[in-house]
């Protein structure tokens, strides 16, 4: 499977990722595996009581996990849904930057749900590293500087101490 990489940025250039704290089930089964991920990501809400988002998302990484995209025509029969409510729900999805829609083909954003978890946290990442970024300049701005360096010094000298306290415990 190959994704026009423009088709990929074109979406990521604006997502919106929601992230809840679920309770993991206790038992590993794939249905509740993948229902605990779709609740997590916001999937699963008192709006979706068929659970539409979750059978929709998990065509799409099946069709995507087995090299191929699948169209929203397709989806709605093998749902029996509407094909306005599927084309809403992949709006949402791709949204959240799980999924990527390529012509009229959708597949998911990676070949497996791990990669796709990694990427969304590498997503994250860049999210907050602008945000500190940003608030850096801002306390720049406002003379809150100094406290960046003694924080620095602070760890400088704890991480010092401990490497120090762990050599000199090696010696003995």
């Amino acid at each position: 499977m190959f994704l026009n990489p423009s088709v990929l940025l074109n979406c990521m250039a604006s997502f919106k990722i929601v992230v809840r704290q679920v309770e993991r089930p206790v038992q590993a089964k794939p249905e509740a595996d993948f229902y605990f991920i779709c609740k997590s990501l916001g999937f699963i809400d008192s709006t979706d009581p068929s659970r539409g988002a979750i059978q929709i998302f998990r065509l799409v990484v099946q069709a995507t996990e087995l090299g191929r995209g699948i169209s929203s025509t397709e989806i709605s029969e093998k749902l029996n849904a509407s094909r306005g409510a599927v084309i809403n729900h992949l709006n949402n999805l791709m949204r959240s930057g799980l999924v990527i829609r390529q012509g009229r083909l959708y597949f998911s954003r990676s070949k497996s749900l791990f990669f796709l978890m990694q990427e969304l946290q590498r997503d994250v990442n860049r999210v907050f590293e602008n945000l500190e970024e940003t608030a850096k300049r801002i306390d720049k701005e406002l003379g809150f500087e100094m406290e960046y360096f003694f924080s620095f010094l602070l760890g400088f000298f704890l991480c010092f101490s401990i490497t120090f306290k762990y050599f000199s415990f090696i010696i003995y």
